[in-house]
């Protein structure tokens, strides 16, 4: 189960959630880990959190193996980031000495602004399907920056 999970792990670059329907594949038809309602479930469990993915693996691992299956699952998701920032990191001063690097990461920042922006447009509609879940998105967000501290 660790292995499968490093697996998916390296396979995860750019969001994870692309790698649903390969987990799905994987977890439900070719392993036979989880039932479909059970995938179902943790991958709703993993929406409601941050980093839906690592909450799925973490499901899974508790599905299969308890408390150890879920810090493994989870613990081994993360493993091939973590490897591979590593493996950067020494080299990050010598890689922001290059002019062009640094224009592609400035030009980055405006890039995942507009990605973010794009999808919860997209979103909006399932999200708030009618005028009463509009009413109460718009009161939580103003009630939200209401009680947001001074910037």
């Amino acid at each position: 189960m660790g292995l499968f999970f490093v697996k998916v792990g390296l396979l995860t670059f750019g969001g994870g959630l692309i790698l649903l329907a390969f987990l799905q594949e994987q977890v439900v038809t070719s392993l036979h880990w989880l039932t479909p309602q059970e995938f179902l479930d943790g991958l709703s469990l993993g929406r409601v959190t941050p980093g839906p993915i690592p909450v799925l693996a973490a499901f899974i691992g508790y599905k299969i193996s308890g408390l150890w299956g879920a810090v493994v699952g989870a613990a081994a998701i993360f493993f091939p980031s973590f490897g591979l920032m590593l493996g950067i990191l020494p080299l990050w001063e010598r890689l922001k000495r290059f002019p062009w690097l640094n224009a592609a990461l400035k030009a980055m920042n405006p890039a995942i602004i507009g990605m973010i922006a794009v999808a919860l447009i997209r979103m909006l509609p399932a999200a708030v399907p009618g005028l009463l879940p509009a009413v109460l998105a718009c009161t939580t967000v103003a009630a939200m920056e209401g009680w947001a501290p001074s910037r």
